[in-house]
């Protein structure tokens, strides 16, 4: 067993004591008294290695095979006929003597010597009880090595050795990703200087100092105000928990110092080629510190936590940086301009505490226009200065304890099996009394169970329980055991989990993990300056690599820029010069420019005049030879802030300040005569200007709020599938930020990206929910978020901690939505439903699985909860019809189709066709309006708009057309209004349409134009706002005012 579970808690457990049989003669000599009794020669009576079973042991209790258990018999018993003499004086040999004795006793270890170091002060037997002693050895050799071993000293009745007196606690994991600490991390602290253990800044020592000082590092003072004691296992119990404690500040200390002084390292990285800018990032520290910086990244563990970063892993380190981090850091996320300010970045500094959310109970969003934008920035530091006393606490963490059976010598074969049997009976004891919101601990009980099945041979209960981490704890899945488990499955075990769903999948699940992990490359590159010419494909990957700007659109453009007049090429020199000179660049914007001219004796000489619109004053600067340059830079930054007032979106002034600082530097490469010429290639708004007028409709503009760019920092837009709005609830155990509301995006490849609704930051930059496109996100409860995916998987996310310990496996198809029951307020229920007809429901607090239905349809693409009811939506029916007892049967037709289940009974109640055969297309999206008994509806390909009365389906249903609509897309209920997503056309173009419909009217209220692209997403904020996403050509979420 030793190849699947490496043991690490002791080498060999030794019974040194008196042989049977000398103890018989000697009490059974009538001429000796007690008292006058000879000390008693000790011996080695047996002795046992790690896991004190064989795989003989195995095969003879469990016939099925268990190929993880090799290796020889772990234990060795002294033989009785042996004579006394002889007992010790042979043992060294009989460790190589397989004949006599089959034993694998640990290298370095001598037994020669042991009896006597055990008993110092010699055996005796004795008639009066005698205290128990505890005493440890240290074994030094020649070369300095060192073994440790601990004696337990009993006086009691020969017969039995009981360990019932030792005591051994093995500490738990903080880290799944971590190993085990069960050492005094303050010693350092107490033979060392805070000088000597930082070797660098003044201001480094001094946090430091001022952390530490906090600590309390002696366990004497400790003891000061406690009671005394005079049991030992109290002070014992004492001593543990204040250096458990302890040790939880030391590191707690140390990772908020990691990170206080490595937080800027992000800012170098660039995710997709996996690169490190470190010269840069070295030029960003101040003087003092860089020669303590330079030491550091040489080193393997810096290389380790670059990897960690470029793999964005939710480690200890990205939680806290997370959780400290300030809102220019957040408004930094979502434009990812590293090595200089942006404009967002001003802004951070403007925010007040009026802007912010005040702490209460429930948190709602802010009115939009309060927030306001600077006038000024503030230069950046080279470290962040932290006040110790907002210093982040290490929170307390709740400890259990699990009482392992009593473990009795001998350890024979039927000994260690009563033993494991005994050991899995007390975990299904605490398994079965723990209540399912102790979903951590419930992991804990079946991780321990499915190592003892493990040990017993029995692979299938092992992957059991394995596998009902999913629904518990993912965090501590054995990802690399359970694949080792399958390997050696054989062949009639692996076909019985075959057999069974859940194993299947999750074998399935482990081998594809194993083939995946092959192909992930976790290489950390730093950059460098090209030395060869560049076509344009290598251009991107370099000019992403450098940091400089990551979006290919700009790219291009610049490649066109740099290459005016010459071949598609670049040159190592004038990259260089560009990169050099882009890193120097500083530029700043105003309004309205002209280029005009001014008298200077007989010459006239270029000037640039700058008229602001809301100013009569005119400034005119004579920029001799640089007025071309000017003239295009302020006239770009212009209209970057005409298109970000006209259209809600602070991103175009940073994309326009980008452009600029590319024509600057673009310029001073070439050093030419076609210099501005190649600048004005990068001129996109004011080209966008010109070439299409900037027509907002007046509605549109008097609507819409705020946009937002869930993919800033990505190499190109991407399409934005769900959108979840989740209102704030301060929690006294959270972090203020904590509680402000969240907006929660879904975008491909099963990415998620978590904004702070009461600010519009990024509180969370992308994290995965698997590898396929998200088609639902429901909040649950107030802790979880239930994400749905096109892989079967139901993805429960913790809003606490924003990360995903427990998944839902039990679908079998495509996700297609998750509808959630209250009961007085309270959830309940969770309804989910996958594209092969499935309908699951399940217990909210323990994750089973109540009731299940089989619709005897494909393609069910939606359900709803109304009046304990469930609607479900189906695409494409074939054969499907109900007979007299509403029990589904076979019949012919084919087209769309709508069933109502009652939540009790799970059984079909009705089922809706009536004039949904006439229509030649298929549901695309509907919605129920229960306050006015309404579905409303729309169809592939459709720009109508069907209502149904749901008391009377019989009936015509309404239509409602809507104007200059290619499709309808999604539809959401606001209040008394019905808002519809839709792809459309705008002045000639396609865009992405918002209809806002009057549910008493039936009217189009209002129309909305707020996307380049469809709008395949809608949600609503409290009614009070509504957010769109669109589709992958803007990929950009627009927030809306409702009236």
């Amino acid at each position: 067993m030793e190849d699947a579970l490496p043991s690490g808690l002791l080498e060999v457990c030794l019974l040194v004591g008196v042989p049977r049989e000398q103890l018989k003669t000697q009490l059974q000599d009538p001429q000796r008294k007690p008292r006058s009794l000879l000390p008693l020669d000790p011996e080695v009576l047996s002795v046992f290695v790690p896991p004190f079973i064989s795989r003989d042991d195995i095969h003879s209790t469990n016939t099925s095979g268990n190929n993880l258990n090799r290796g020889k018999r772990r234990s060795f018993r002294k033989k009785k006929e042996r004579p006394k003499s002889e007992s010790v004086k042979t043992l060294s040999r009989e460790q190589k003597a397989a004949d006599t004795e089959d034993i694998t006793i640990p290298k370095d270890i001598d037994l020669i010597g042991l009896p006597q170091l055990c008993f110092p002060g010699g055996l005796y037997l004795t008639c009066e009880p005698r205290e128990d002693h505890i005493h440890f050895l240290v074994f030094t050799d020649v070369c300095g090595n060192r073994t440790y071993g601990v004696v337990a000293q009993y006086y009691q009745p020969m017969q039995v050795f009981n360990m019932k007196p030792l005591q051994i606690i093995i500490p738990s994991r903080d880290d799944p990703d971590s190993p085990v600490i069960d050492l005094d991390l303050h010693l350092p602290l107490l033979c060392f200087k805070p000088e000597q253990v930082l070797q660098t800044s003044k201001w480094m020592i001094v946090q430091f100092k001022k952390i530490v000082e906090s600590l309390q590092l002696h366990y004497d003072l400790e003891l000061c105000h406690l009671r005394a004691t005079t049991d030992l296992g109290e002070l014992q119990m004492r001593r543990r928990a204040w250096q458990q404690k302890l040790n939880a500040e030391v590191q707690q200390m140390t990772l908020q110092f990691i990170v206080n002084i490595f937080r800027e390292v992000k800012d170098h990285l660039n995710y997709e080629h996996r690169v490190f800018n470190s010269e840069e990032f070295l030029k960003t520290r101040a003087i003092g510190d860089q020669p303590f910086y330079a030491k550091v990244l040489e080193t393997f563990m810096f290389h380790s936590f670059l990897k960690a970063r470029l793999s964005r892993r939710m480690d200890a380190f990205a939680r806290l940086e997370l959780s400290t981090q300030s809102e220019e850091d957040r408004l930094n996320l979502m434009f990812r301009t590293p090595r200089r300010l942006t404009m967002e970045k001003m802004a951070s500094k403007r925010f007040n505490s009026q802007n912010m959310i005040n702490r209460r109970m429930v948190i709602s969003m802010p009115n939009l226009q309060d927030i306001k934008l600077p006038e000024s920035p503030t230069r950046k530091s080279s470290l962040r200065r932290v006040e110790t006393a907002a210093a982040v606490k290490m929170p307390s963490k709740s400890v259990s304890t699990f009482k392992i059976p009593e473990i009795h010598f001998p350890l024979m074969s039927h000994c260690i099996h009563s033993y494991y049997t005994e050991f899995f009976n007390h975990l299904s004891k605490a398994i079965n009394t723990l209540p399912p919101d102790n979903s951590a601990l419930l992991a804990r009980y079946f991780y321990l169970r499915g190592l003892i099945s493990l040990m017993q041979g029995k692979l299938l209960n092992a992957l059991s329980d394995f596998q009902n981490l999913d629904k518990t704890d993912l965090r501590i899945f054995p990802t690399e055991l359970v694949r080792k488990i399958v390997e050696t499955l054989p062949p009639s075990e692996r076909f019985q989990a075959d057999r069974k769903p859940e194993l299947k999948r999750l074998i399935s699940m482990v081998m594809e993990q194993q083939r995946e992990a092959t192909k992930i490359d976790d290489h950390v590159k730093h950059f460098e300056l090209p030395k060869t010419h560049m076509q344009l494909d290598d251009f991107v990957k370099r000019i992403q690599e450098s940091g400089i700007v990551r979006d290919i659109d700009t790219i291009h453009r610049l490649f066109d820029a740099l290459t005016v007049g010459q071949q598609k090429q670049i040159d190592p020199e004038t990259f260089r010069d560009f990169y050099n000179y882009w890193k120097e660049t500083e530029a700043e914007a105003q309004e309205d420019v002209k280029n005009t001219t001014v008298a200077f004796l007989l010459l006239r000489i270029p000037t640039l005049r700058i008229e602001t619109i809301y100013k009569k004053q005119v400034f005119e600067a004579n920029l001799k030879t640089e007025c071309d340059l000017w003239y295009l830079i302020v006239k770009e930054m212009w209209a970057g802030k005409k298109m970000a007032d006209d259209h809600k979106d602070p991103q175009y002034i940073q994309q326009a300040l980008t452009n600029v600082l590319l024509m600057d530097a673009v310029v001073g490469a070439l050093q030419s005569s076609k210099a501005i010429y190649a600048a004005s290639k990068l001129s996109y708004f004011d080209r966008m200007k010109n070439e299409v007028p900037m027509m907002i409709p007046k509605t549109t503009s008097e609507t819409l709020k705020h946009k937002i760019n869930p993919s800033a920092g990505e190499t190109f837009p991407q399409a934005i599938d769900v959108l979840l709005y989740t209102p704030g609830h301060l929690d006294i155990s959270e972090r203020p930020d904590n509680a402000h509301p969240k907006l929660w995006c879904a975008l491909n490849e099963g990415k998620v990206v978590v904004f702070d609704a009461s600010t519009w930051t990024i509180q969370q930059h992308c994290f995965r929910m698997g590898r396929c496109k998200l088609t639902c996100m429901v909040m649950v409860e107030q802790s979880q978020v239930w994400i749905g995916s096109q892989d079967s998987i139901i993805y429960i996310i913790n809003t606490h901690s924003m990360s995903c310990n427990k998944q839902l496996n039990d679908h079998r198809s495509g996700i297609t939505d998750i509808a959630v029951e209250k009961k007085n307020g309270i959830p309940s229920e969770a309804y989910s439903s996958s594209l092969d007809g499935t309908v699951i429901a399940w217990n909210i607090s323990t994750l089973k699985v109540t009731r299940a239905f089989q619709l005897p349809c494909q393609n069910l693409t939606s359900i709803k909860l109304h009046n304990d009811q469930l609607w479900c939506w189906v695409v494409d029916v074939q054969g499907v019809g109900t007979s007299a007892d509403n029990t589904l049967s076979n019949i012919e037709g084919t087209g769309s189709c709508i069933f109502v289940m009652s939540t009790y009974e799970f059984r079909l109640q009705m089922k809706i066709e009536h004039h949904l055969k006439d229509v030649c297309s298929y549901f695309l999206c509907f919605q129920l309006f229960p306050e006015r008994n309404e579905v409303w509806a729309s169809y592939s390909g459709s720009s109508d708009l069907y209502i149904w009365n749901t008391k009377d389906f019989a009936s015509i249903p309404r239509k409602i057309h809507l104007q200059d609509c290619s499709e309808i897309t999604c539809m959401i209920q606001v209040k008394d209004q019905m808002w519809v997503g839709s792809s459309g056309t705008s002045q000639g173009k396609n865009k992405g349409k918002i209809y806002v419909v009057s549910a008493e009217k039936k009217t189009v209220e209002k129309e909305l134009v707020g996307h380049a692209d469809t709008v395949k997403a809608l949600c609503s904020a409290e009614d009070r706002y509504v957010l769109s996403g669109a589709g992958k050509e803007e990929g950009k979420i627009a927030i809306w005012k409702v009236e």
